[in-house]
């Protein structure tokens, strides 16, 4: 589920928008994959990877279908959250993080 503060609202004929970056994690139960949430207990505490673009979806979409990045360099200061790498344990991605601000 992304709620409020995770997503830019549509205004002025422009969808709805995930932005690029956002961390994801996968839901146990549905196999799909929501916003990562380190405190969650549905499986998205488990970080599985980065969303590749930018990605519209309509208001009231239950799905939509996007990229995700699980390999890579990534530079966390240019991420559009705030983002703390949790530990090996709690990974799924192949992702290396730095911070080159």
């Amino acid at each position: 589920q992304f709620g409020a503060g995770t997503y830019t609202a549509a205004a002025n004929g422009v969808p709805n928008v995930i932005p690029s970056g956002t961390p994801l994690g996968k839901v146990t139960a549905s196999g799909l994959y929501g916003p990562y949430d380190s405190a969650a207990t549905d499986g998205t505490q488990t970080f599985a990877g980065l969303l590749e673009t930018d990605t519209a979806f309509n208001t009231g979409s239950a799905r939509v279908g996007a990229a995700m990045r699980i390999v890579g360099d990534i530079n966390v200061a240019k991420l559009p959250v705030e983002f703390t790498v949790p530990a090996a344990a709690n990974r799924t991605d192949h992702l290396v993080f730095s911070d080159l601000s």
